[in-house]
Parts: structure tokens; C-alpha cells; sequence
């Protein structure tokens, strides 16, 4: 079962969740990601931390970009970092669909309305 960035709470620390949303960015420092996910559901995302237990990791880094849209399941942990109280440590990614970065050259940064029309 599904669920939502908003409904994450402190209390779900520790347990194994799914959610669904898109990628907002990804930074892939050595053997492991940091891939912010966004569903819409509020206005910040969560960060996702993916290393070589997913299953097919290496294969999944090259189709992970901006915009690609991502089912996580993994369990919530406590954030060492100061921009969130918890992120989610994967053990499962799945693609639902790819973004391809030649046709869609989002960033990270905010685009105008005008530029997303054209894309």
C-alpha cells in the first residue's frame, strides 16, 4: 500500500514503507544515491538514500534523472542531516517511468511557465 510524503510522521521511524513520486534531483557522490522525491502531495519532498542493496542498482542509475518516476519501498530512518527529520534508506526501486533528459532537460532549478510549454 501506498503512502504519501505528507503522511510520513516521526512515529514511522523504523518501519518499512512504499511510496510513488517523481524525481526532483539526484546526486550520486560513490556507491550510493541521494534522490529527492516529490509526489505532490506537499511541497517538499523526501530524501531517498539508494545503495547497492536495491536490487539492479547499478543498472537503475543510468535512468535515474529529473522527472523520472520512481515506486520506492524502503524503511524510514532518522535524518543525520539538518534539512529533514527522517529520509528513506531503499531496499526496493522500481521505474514506472522514464524521463529521457534530451526531451525533457529539467533541473533542479525553477522554470517559467513559457519554458515548460515549449518542452
Amino acid at each position: 500500500m501506498r503512502t504519501k510524503i505528507k503522511q510520513i510522521k516521526e512515529s514511522d521511524i523504523g518501519k518499512e514503507i512504499t511510496i510513488n513520486g517523481w524525481i526532483k534531483s539526484v546526486r550520486t557522490p560513490k556507491n550510493f544515491s541521494f534522490i529527492e522525491l516529490n509526489d505532490g502531495s506537499q511541497l517538499d519532498g523526501i530524501q531517498i538514500i539508494a545503495d547497492s542493496a536495491v536490487e539492479n542498482y547499478e543498472e537503475l542509475l543510468k535512468d535515474l534523472t529529473t522527472g523520472t518516476s520512481l515506486c520506492v519501498t524502503g524503511k524510514v530512518v532518522k535524518s543525520p542531516g539538518k534539512e529533514q527529520a527522517f529520509e528513506i534508506h531503499a531496499t526496493k526501486i522500481e521505474i514506472l517511468g522514464k524521463c529521457d533528459t534530451e526531451t525533457y532537460p529539467l533541473q533542479k532549478k525553477r522554470h517559467s511557465f513559457e519554458f515548460l510549454r515549449t518542452i
